[in-house]
C-alpha cells in the first residue's frame, strides 16, 4: 500500500512537472511582478528577465525587448514555472551574447526611448545599467547618462550584452545599430524560460519594484 501511494505521489509530481506548473522550490515574490506596459516603461518582470539573462550568460549587460513579454502579473507569494512562462511571448527562444561598443549601447537605448510616451515593442528592459533620460529631447537623443555598474558608459569600450536571439539578429528594428555579425560566437541552447527558471529557483525571495533602472529626469 505504501509503495502504491509513493507511485501516485511521484506520478502527480511528474505530471505537474510536465505541465510546467510546479512551484519553484520555496521562491517567494515579495510583491507583484508584472510585464504590463513593458513597451513604455521599466517593469518588474522586465528587470527580472534581464537579470536572469545576465546571470546565465555572465555578460556585463542584458537587454529584453518588450516584444518578448506577454502582458500579465505574478501576484505576491510562491512562484511557479507556469507563471513565468505565461509572461514570455516565446518561452522556447534561446538567448545570445553580442559584443557592442558603448556607442552602440547608447544608440540602442535612444531607440528604445524614441517613441515615448507611445508604446514601442522594441522598448528595452535592462540589467547591469542605469539609464537617465529627458523625454522632452528629440527622439534620438533622449538619453542623458548611462552607468554600467558604478562606471559611466564609455563610447569606445566593447561590452558583452546578453539578449534574446531575435534581438541579437537585429529584430525590433535594431538592425540599424547591430545584427548577427556582432554576436560573440553561436547562440547557446538554453531557452529564455530555462534561464529564468534557473535564476528564480536559486533565490529564496524576489524583490522587484520595477523602478530604478530607467529614470526620467
Amino acid at each position: 500500500m505504501m509503495a502504491m501511494k509513493t507511485y501516485r505521489v511521484l506520478g502527480l509530481a511528474l505530471a505537474l512537472l510536465a505541465a510546467g506548473s510546479f512551484v519553484l522550490a520555496d521562491t517567494v515574490a515579495n510583491g507583484p511582478i508584472t510585464s504590463v506596459d513593458a513597451g513604455k516603461r521599466e517593469v518588474s518582470f522586465g528587470d527580472l528577465a534581464a537579470d536572469a539573462l545576465r546571470s546565465a550568460s555572465g555578460a556585463k549587460i542584458a537587454f529584453v525587448p518588450a516584444v518578448s513579454c506577454k502582458p500579465g502579473t505574478i501576484p505576491a507569494g510562491n512562484v511557479s514555472q507556469a507563471q513565468l512562462q505565461n509572461l514570455l511571448q516565446n518561452p522556447g527562444e534561446v538567448w545570445a551574447v553580442s559584443n557592442l561598443t558603448g556607442a552602440q549601447v547608447q544608440a540602442a537605448l535612444n531607440k528604445s526611448l524614441s517613441r515615448l510616451p507611445g508604446t514601442n515593442n522594441g522598448f528595452l528592459q535592462v540589467s547591469g545599467l542605469k539609464v537617465k533620460y529627458n523625454p522632452g529631447r528629440s527622439r534620438n537623443s533622449r538619453v542623458t547618462s548611462v552607468t554600467v555598474g558604478a562606471a559611466a558608459l564609455n563610447a569606445g569600450t566593447q561590452y558583452r550584452v546578453a539578449m534574446p536571439l531575435s534581438l541579437a539578429k537585429g529584430g525590433s528594428g535594431y538592425f540599424t545599430i547591430f545584427d548577427a555579425s556582432n554576436m560573440a560566437g553561436s547562440p547557446g541552447t538554453q531557452s529564455l524560460l530555462d534561464a529564468l527558471t534557473a535564476y528564480v529557483s536559486a533565490k529564496p525571495s524576489l524583490t522587484y519594484p520595477g523602478t530604478g533602472r530607467i529614470i526620467a529626469q
